[in-house]
């Protein structure tokens, strides 16, 4: 079985010092980062489960195109008014 291994990335041991590396540098506020990401989690969750408030209140696409329609009408119209005055 030949294994080819990618140039230039992090293997087994490597990856052991770097995660304690890590963890020297994070370790004090590693508890504080973890509730903010489980806070932030939690959060979006219950932003999907409740959807987007204002989509009930938005209009539906066939009334924007009849308004858009119709403000082109009255452009039309008011366009015309003018080239006759």
């Amino acid at each position: 079985m030949v294994q080819t291994l990618a140039f230039g990335l992090p293997h087994g041991f490597e990856w052991l010092i770097i995660l304690l590396v890590a963890l020297l540098i994070f370790g004090p506020r590693l508890p504080r980062i973890m509730r903010g990401l489980g806070s932030s989690v939690r959060e979006f969750r219950g932003g999907m489960e409740q959807g987007d408030p204002n989509e009930a209140n938005a209009p539906s696409a066939d009334t924007s195109s009849s308004e858009s329609t119709n403000s082109a009408a009255t452009n039309d119209s008011r366009g015309e008014e003018r080239r006759e005055a």
